[in-house]
């Protein structure tokens, strides 16, 4: 059930002090971009907060909703196949991998139909065009779509030959140069059929909602 008003405001207030601590972060990153050039033209006026909710977390969704009126909310889906393939390669258990994954597909579908202020995006989609994910979710946050256009301060370099770092990728523009064309397929296990039957059986609502479709193997 909804938390109790005493754990919302505890929440309120851990998040406001993980938020000073990192507002040195974030000026140095509003100086990087006055640096290129970049953002906007003036101060919105306005405090912004990023909270990531994961895994089970994401029932926490209702409560930042109460806590902060008008927040916006972003969901972030994967296909089922591709992340439990890639999960037992890790060493997952299968059932807990499918009871988490159903668990946080149908809460963002719950959440969607409860008329949450929240966009949906596929990590299939970031991949094949991350710019335009990245415009949705800007438009959705009322955010300048332009600011930071190209940009990445990740101080970071690729894993890999044929990479350069994330900063001279970003700068140039090419933002789907930082992700992998085969991002979601390289994982080393093969996904046994009685496996992809479970993730049929099991997540039905959100293949369906997200236009997922079983192996080929599968028939």
């Amino acid at each position: 059930g909804p938390l109790r008003p005493r754990d919302r405001a505890w929440i309120a207030r851990e998040l406001a002090r993980a938020t000073d601590r990192n507002l040195p972060e974030v000026r140095r990153y509003k100086r990087a971009l006055a640096a290129r050039g970049m953002g906007p033209g003036l101060p919105s006026g306005r405090g912004r907060m990023l909270v990531k909710v994961m895994n089970y977390n994401i029932g926490l969704a209702t409560e930042l909703d109460r806590i902060y009126p008008g927040a916006r909310f972003v969901g972030l889906v994967r296909d089922p196949y591709d992340i439990c393939e890639s999960m037992l390669a890790r060493g997952g258990d299968p059932a807990e991998i499918l009871a988490l994954y159903r668990y946080f597909g149908e809460t963002l579908l719950r959440l969607e139909q409860r008329g949450l202020p929240l966009k949906l995006v596929r990590h299939e989609d970031m991949v094949s065009d991350l710019a335009r994910a990245v415009d949705e979710v800007f438009d959705l946050c009322g955010l300048d779509t332009r600011a930071a256009r190209g940009l990445s301060l990740n101080d970071r370099e690729r894993g890999g030959a044929g990479h350069p770092p994330a900063d001279a990728v970003g700068v140039q523009g090419r933002v789907e140069g930082l992700l992998r064309e085969d991002a979601g397929k390289t994982a080393p296990a093969r996904l046994a059929p009685e496996m992809a039957g479970m993730i049929q059986l099991n997540c039905a609502a959100i293949i369906e909602r997200f236009g997922y479709l079983a192996p080929t193997a599968m028939g």
